[in-house]
């Protein structure tokens, strides 16, 4: 017999408003009135039994409960501003309802202190159905420290953000749709609850949920067989596509099945997927001569040995053999060349899909050039010009309108305009404000420094309050204003070192480590090899062996690659100490969120379910940390 979850109410979720003097407080304190005004209410009302005690002679039992673990909390447009402004302004919202957390369980002998140590995972999330200074919220249920991912839903296609839901085992009903304060995976541009998957046993089945007319959900199998999906329960299979529709707006999934029966309970599950290994090439300064000197990057076997060469650099071909050094990267005249050397044992070179024939150069455009060494693919670009992570981030907000946008920058130059969107202006950023004319401001990037201009028509353009003309830089933190319209910039530029990065590409299976039993205020390596207490070179070296977490054998990984750090505020910051490569942070949505060089000791604050790609070795982050899933919605 299938059981479906009953489908939720929107009405029962009781909405909250806080008051304009409530709002003017610092963001700590708002904190609090959240918890005061319903949080503890709530959490007390649905707490758990977890244990009764027998009192033999008493006249009661002792009941132990424990409460919940994670709560979402739906931001209306004006609170949402205020809270979300900064990592710091969450921060100061979680460290206030944790305080009050665990100020109740420590006052309470009911509560069951172990099952509370961790504190509780607070999600901030924005929300169009609410005004002003409205929320709401909603208490998650516990996910057991032993719960695995039994299936992926990935969203494909060209208007695909990379979106993807993990189905973990403790659940029965996944619902997917388009209101967050209802669905467990939410997609804009449906129905608010628009399909639904049961697991029932080792099987998924995927169901129609809306009453919507135009809505409707379709299965594609893998024989291209296509389903009209009702109400009724269909199988799923493993890469099985889900065609979603609502009012003329189509969002497309891939469903993928995790195989955990193969492998050894004591073996990591793995995911194939591309591995990425990012190898940054670093100039150095001449202070005599004031320029930058460029290394020579060579490619050679693993084992290969280039030390004592003066500006060098070595990158590794993993697993090849015997075939020394088949090709090198030079910079001459303001560009990257690549040149195919002389090997013994015969091995290809190609750029762009076009061998190289030996001794013949080729020039690199820097934009995503493919280079291919023998069966090892490089991606190759410059960072001015890099298309993978934003250079730069405008937060846009229009005088008397509440809306807030949010548009990254890539390196390409962009016109800021102030009409409404007009097809084939690929390098135009419309606004729809008449306050602003069409050519009003130039954005771009020279070297990798920020620039704007004003157009030639356009009403005066002011910067930090001053007004300027002609061609200016602009620094991170400066705002921009022209007629009704402000614009912030936000960056975060590596060193200057930082010119130009290789991202080596293989298809593979990669082992997926789950970084779990993690304790507060300790500080943890990551790394191949565990610290040598006994050497001087290591401060606290001891100390550092026992906070160590070995990941890999894979030479790709350094001994010592990573810092994760976690402070008394539940929050955990990891950094790059490696000399090696870099290190990827990819958010629970599947997309990139931070690039750490190597060398460059970057760092980042992690989210809870974020995933970090250390060479050929994946880790799942599962706390402490909010759990940032749901991309703000005032974003272009």
């Amino acid at each position: 017999m299938f059981f479906r979850r009953k489908k939720q109410d929107l009405t029962k979720e009781k909405i909250y408003k806080l008051s304009s003097r409530e709002l003017d407080r610092s963001v700590y304190e708002i904190g609090l009135s959240l918890w005061d005004k319903a949080i503890r209410e709530r959490l007390e009302d649905k707490k758990e039994v977890v244990a009764v005690e027998k009192k033999g002679d008493a006249t009661r039992d002792m009941v132990y409960y424990r409460l919940a673990n994670e709560i979402d909390i739906f931001l209306g447009v004006e609170l949402n501003k205020r809270i979300r402004k900064t990592t710091k302004t969450v921060q100061d919202v979680s460290r206030a309802i944790n305080q009050k957390y665990q100020e109740l369980v420590e006052n309470h002998a009911e509560y069951e202190k172990s099952e509370h140590e961790e504190g509780i995972i607070v999600n901030l999330i924005p929300s169009f159905k609410l005004k002003g200074n409205q929320f709401t919220f909603r208490l998650k249920e516990r996910i057991p420290k032993d719960a695995r991912i039994m299936a992926r839903l990935v969203e494909v296609g060209p208007e695909s953000q990379g979106i993807e839901l993990e189905l973990l085992s403790h659940q029965r009903e996944f619902i997917v749709g388009g209101n967050p304060l209802l669905v467990d995976y939410y997609a804009s541009d449906l129905a608010d609850e628009h399909f639904g998957i049961s697991v029932q046993g080792s099987n998924f089945y995927l169901y129609h949920l809306s009453k919507e007319k135009e809505a409707f959900t379709e299965l594609i199998q893998n024989e291209n067989i296509k389903l009209s999906i009702t109400s009724q329960y269909q199988l799923l299979n493993h890469k099985d596509y889900i065609i979603a529709g609502f009012q003329n707006r189509v969002r497309r999934f891939q469903f993928f099945l995790v195989d955990f029966d193969v492998r050894a309970e004591d073996q990591p599950s793995s995911r194939y997927r591309l591995v990425e290994t990012g190898y940054y090439i670093l100039r150095s300064l001449d202070p005599t001569q004031n320029t930058y000197r460029y290394p020579t990057v060579f490619f050679s076997e693993t084992d290969g040995s280039m030390k004592g060469l003066r500006d060098v650099q070595q990158i590794p071909l993993p697993g090849m053999k015997n075939v020394g050094t088949p090709a090198k990267i030079i910079y001459k005249e303001g560009e990257f060349y690549i040149q195919k050397l002389s090997t013994i044992v015969p091995v290809t070179v190609k750029l762009n899909g076009q061998e190289i024939p030996e001794g013949a150069e080729r020039k690199l455009s820097g934009i995503k050039d493919k280079l291919e060494i023998g069966y090892v693919q490089f991606f190759f670009e410059k960072l001015e010009k890099r298309s993978d992570t934003p250079l730069a981030m405008l937060e846009i907000t229009v005088a008397d309108m509440e809306k807030v946008r949010h548009f990254p920058l890539y390196g390409k130059p962009i016109i800021i305009s102030g009409e409404a969107k007009r097809p084939g202006h690929e390098d135009y950023l419309f606004l729809n404000e008449s306050s602003i004319p069409h050519n009003a401001l130039r954005i771009s990037f020279k070297n990798g420094v920020l620039f704007v201009e004003k157009g030639k028509t356009a009403p005066p353009l002011l910067i930090n309050g001053s007004e300027v003309k002609g061609k200016q830089a602009v620094s991170s933190g400066d705002i921009l204003t022209m007629g009704k319209v402000s614009i912030k910039v936000s960056r975060r530029d590596l060193p200057s070192a930082f010119c130009a990065k290789l991202t080596l590409t293989a298809e593979s299976r990669r082992p997926v480590h789950i970084l779990t039993e993690l304790s507060k205020g300790k500080t943890y390596i990551l790394g191949r090899e565990a610290p040598d207490s006994s050497s001087s070179s290591l401060v606290g070296g001891e100390e550092q062996k026992r906070g160590f977490i070995k990941i890999s054998d894979d030479l790709h990984v350094s001994a010592s690659h990573a810092r994760l750090s976690l402070t008394g505020e539940r929050m955990a910051t990891l950094q790059n100490i490696s000399e090696s490569n870099s290190i990827f942070i990819i958010s629970a949505n599947g997309t990139l969120r931070a690039d750490l060089p190597q060398k460059s000791f970057a760092s980042e604050v992690l989210m809870r379910w974020d995933r970090i790609i250390i060479g050929p070795v994946e880790l799942e982050y599962r706390g402490p940390g909010s759990s940032m899933v749901i991309s703000d919605s005032y974003e272009i």
